[in-house]
């Protein structure tokens, strides 16, 4: 077992221990969250070690694009389409391109 997912039982366990014990679904969640990124940047890895690009785009919007984004390595394309869409029916569709934009450069 490699360190990535010893990592990721490690925070399995602290999740299970945070529900039970406290009753603390936010925590629990909040590490849910980061024992699937931790997979998702393993995976990430992987695709890239074998020479295939690494694509990503299912919920990702303004909210969380500079987070995934910024920690995720050897990213090729982000397919933000569906998210791009609806933000651009409140913030017009120039303001839009220009926040995603700036989410990818951090």
């Amino acid at each position: 077992m490699g360190p990535v997912q010893t990592a990721m039982r490690s925070l399995q366990a602290l999740a299970q221990v945070a529900q039970a014990e406290g009753g603390d679904d936010a925590l629990a969640g909040l590490i849910a969250q980061w024992v699937d990124l931790a997979a998702q940047l393993e995976a990430a890895r992987a695709a890239h070690s074998a020479g295939v690009g690494v694509n990503a785009g299912h919920d990702l919007n303004l909210e969380n694009l500079a987070f995934f984004a910024s920690r995720m390595p050897y990213l090729d394309e982000v397919s933000i389409g569906h998210a791009l869409i609806c933000d651009a029916l409140y913030l017009g569709l120039e303001e839009t391109v220009r926040r995603y934009k700036e989410c990818l450069k951090q």
